[in-house]
């Protein structure tokens, strides 16, 4: 009967694999003929594309497959196919049952569709992502980029199939993955759609609007590639007459299986050759952390050697054409090289890039770090760069420039910047920070006066203003402060002519101001304490000397500011700590007058 309420199941079969059913001679009320005897049945089979209705379908379509069977008074009106092997696949196949011998013919159809599926997908390909099929080459050609289409491809190997296949992103694999890449097991995710396969064939079904969203290659696991949906069309999956799985061999009714049924999904069977090469769709620099040497807003300044708080750093990202980072981009499959340039106030005068002081470990995990810690200090003092900008290039393997939001050449002041978010302008690198450069050094000037009072010393925070300004005052140096302790003093050993013999720390220092200008003031050596001593400010990494601190008047060790970026080349032969002379007595010279006269 073709009564819904009556359905007869028919289970999902697999091309190529044998299958039977069995025939049953019904009577007008639908009961079993037993005494039903005939021979030649034809018994057809069709693949019914039309919506199925309780009309037996014409006649007209034609058939798959026909075989003839005779039903015997043992049969007690009920036969079975026997055997039947089709080569071939079909989506909605139904059985029309037909004895000739009566006149008129009757005519009887199946109360079920089935499927006859395929084992398996085969043969997945791509002409335009099969650079090195094992995927190990980090050189190979042509190149794809990560997030752009390419094209896929596959088959059946079985005529009357024409499904489309879908893809599990998530049996993506690629066990050369670099160190340093996307943490296995996860390689990226594959998507896009496939077109339906041909059905004379069963072969071909493609889509050319793939992408891959990382770097490297991958490949499909078994049943990456696969069909859930051709059991579908025949009500095979929504009447459970297959199980969701993709079994292909009928089991042994384990618990929970139903016995007879097949899976209703089939796939590759076997992992696929590689696809690749994909490489970074585009660069874009992350700003992570920008610091000044000293100050801020437009106080802000950096002295050239200063690496103790100046930094300009934070990293490239490899990136796929969706601004995600590409983590596979590491080891040897990263080939993008990073370099800075520099200039000041957009000159279009680069200045070289062997003063600056960079770190970088390299490409990892899509990332290249990059920090600007130090603008190396001439001999001779050069500046001011009043607005040093740091740039960076990122050029991929092919010598493309594919960093976004570039706006920095510093050999062109009129480079043409990216729109936002692009890598449209002709400007090669982006600026990663801008800073207020000087060559600095601290002067401390000489002094004179009596032993009998204080005598100041003054110490002032300088940097180069150019040729024709010369030397001038910091004035937005307000991070440049120094203590007693970090002055050491020299004196003479024995007495000149003229007794000029100041006792260790017998004149003690203090410290007053702040940056840019500050005062030392040494205590009053007392009555007949005439002399002198030496003064030095140590600013290296390594204190040397003694200091004379007037909270302790003791003779100890001097510490260091560790500015080193404001030592100088005072004597021609190298850099060097400031040093003055301080006199005490000079002024009065008591005990060389014969004679004082004073006119009032």
């Amino acid at each position: 009967t073709a009564a819904p309420s009556a359905r007869n199941p028919l289970y999902t079969k697999i091309a190529g694999t044998p299958f039977s059913f069995d025939v049953v001679a019904l009577q007008t009320g639908g009961v079993q003929s037993s005494s039903y005897v005939a021979n030649n049945v034809r018994v057809e089979l069709f693949d019914d594309n039309l919506t199925f209705s309780t009309t037996c379908p014409n006649p007209a379509l034609p058939a798959i497959a026909t075989l003839l069977i005779n039903f015997q008074a043992a049969d007690n009106g009920r036969k079975n196919t026997g055997n039947i092997t089709l080569n071939r696949a079909a989506g909605r196949l139904r059985c029309r049952v037909t004895d000739a011998s009566i006149t008129p013919n009757v005519t009887g159809c199946s109360s079920d569709l089935f499927t006859l599926r395929p084992s398996s997908l085969i043969n997945v390909r791509s002409t335009n992502a099969t650079a090195d099929s094992l995927g190990v080459s980090p050189t190979n050609s042509p190149t794809i980029k990560a997030g752009a289409s390419f094209n896929l491809t596959v088959d059946s190997g079985v005529p009357g199939y024409n499904g489309i296949p879908e893809i599990n992103s998530s049996l993506i694999a690629w066990g050369n993955q670099p160190v340093g890449g996307r943490p296995a097991p996860s390689v990226g995710t594959v998507a896009g759609v496939f077109g339906a396969a041909g059905t004379v064939t069963g072969n071909g079904a493609a889509g050319g609007g793939f992408t891959y969203d990382e770097v490297g290659y991958f490949r499909f696991q078994p049943q990456g590639v696969f069909d859930s949906t051709f059991a579908a069309s025949s009500n095979d999956i929504a009447n459970g007459d297959c199980t969701k799985d993709f079994t292909n061999t009928i089991p042994t009714s384990p618990p929970g299986n139903p016995p007879n049924r097949y899976g209703c999904y089939f796939g590759n069977t076997a992992v696929t050759n590689h696809f690749g090469r994909f490489i970074p769709d585009h660069f874009r620099w992350i700003s992570d952390k920008t610091t000044p040497g000293c100050g801020s807003g437009s106080a802000a300044f950096t002295y050239m050697d200063m690496d103790q708080t100046f930094e300009f750093s934070g990293s490239v990202e490899a990136q796929n054409s969706a601004g995600i980072r590409t983590l596979n981009y590491s080891g040897n499959f990263a080939k993008a090289t990073v370099a800075p340039q520099l200039e000041n106030n957009n000159s279009g005068v680069p200045i070289s890039v062997t003063r600056l002081g960079s770190d970088s470990p390299g490409w990892s995990g899509g990332n290249f770090p990059f920090k600007a810690n130090k603008f190396i200090k001439l001999t001779a003092p050069d500046g001011p760069y009043e607005s040093l900008a740091i740039g960076l290039v990122a050029t991929d393997e092919v010598g493309q420039v594919l960093l976004q939001n570039r706006d920095m050449d510093a050999s062109n002041a009129g480079c043409t910047r990216d729109p936002n978010n692009t890598s449209n302008g002709n400007c090669p690198a982006v600026n990663i920070g801008t800073t207020n450069m000087r060559f600095g050094r601290v002067n401390l000037s000489n002094a004179f006066g009596s032993e009998l009072l204080p005598l100041n010393v003054p110490l002032r925070l300088e940097y180069w203003a150019g040729s024709s300004a010369g030397w001038r005052t910091n004035t937005l140096d307000a991070c440049s402060n120094f203590t007693a302790s970090q002055f050491a003093f020299a004196f003479p050993v024995g007495t000149t002519a003229k007794g000029n013999n100041l006792a260790a720390c017998e004149t003690t220092i203090s410290v007053a101001g702040s940056a840019p200008q500050q005062t030392l003031r040494l205590s009053a050596p007392g009555a007949n304490n005439n002399g002198w001593t030496d003064l030095t400010l140590n600013l290296g990494s390594i204190a040397s000397g003694t200091q004379c601190v007037a909270a302790s008047s003791t003779n100890a060790p001097a510490t260091t500011a560790n500015f080193p970026w404001l030592q100088f080349n005072w004597f021609g032969n190298g850099v060097q700590n400031p040093r003055a002379r301080a006199n005490f007595g000079v002024y009065k010279n008591a005990n060389e007058f014969i004679y004082l006269r004073e006119i009032h």
